[in-house]
């Protein structure tokens, strides 16, 4: 099958499929007479990239789906270990939202009378959507120390601060 075919049968775009194929996610596509031509196999390749994408993976992440294991490693192991570390990824996005959506409520509530007022509420740390999000405990050293729901010793960079658990 071409290109549009394939595009058309797996719902990703052929730009897509073409450049995934350039960066090496997916493989060369044979050529007939200069066209690309795919099987039915390429549909179940992009199929698994398409869950890999609903999931958040970035394409990073795709590429070690695909590539980045020994070659007799299942495919359940491969999607665990990937699956647990976008987890936590995840949570903490979503921390960081739910502390977002507060501080967006309370300044919504606010009644300050200058621009200005708003600038000092921002200096508290209960305004700051990393230190709000993430339960940093403000008096470990005035930096904080990471409390989310991840493993003990895992290194956490949050605005290119480092928090160890």
């Amino acid at each position: 099958m071409t290109i549009g075919d394939l595009a058309s049968k797996s719902g990703v775009p052929a730009c897509a499929i073409r450049y995934w194929e350039r960066i090496g996610i997916l493989p060369a596509a044979a050529r007939i007479s200069g066209q690309r031509r795919y099987s039915q196999e390429d549909i179940h390749r992009l199929a698994v990239l398409q869950l890999a994408r609903a999931c958040g993976f970035r394409l990073d992440e795709m590429m070690h789906l695909i590539h980045g294991f020994a070659p007799k490693t299942p495919p359940s192991q491969r999607w665990q270990l990937l699956a647990s570390k976008k987890r936590t990824e995840l949570n903490l996005q979503i921390a960081q939202l739910k502390a977002m959506r507060r501080i967006v409520n309370r300044l919504s509530d606010c009644k300050c009378v200058e621009l200005s007022n708003y600038g000092q509420l921002s200096d508290r740390h209960d305004y700051h959507p990393v230190w709000a999000a993430s339960s940093l405990d403000r008096n470990d050293f005035g930096i904080g120390r990471y409390k989310a729901d991840i493993r003990p010793g895992a290194r956490v960079v949050i605005n290119h601060c480092t928090f160890v658990n």
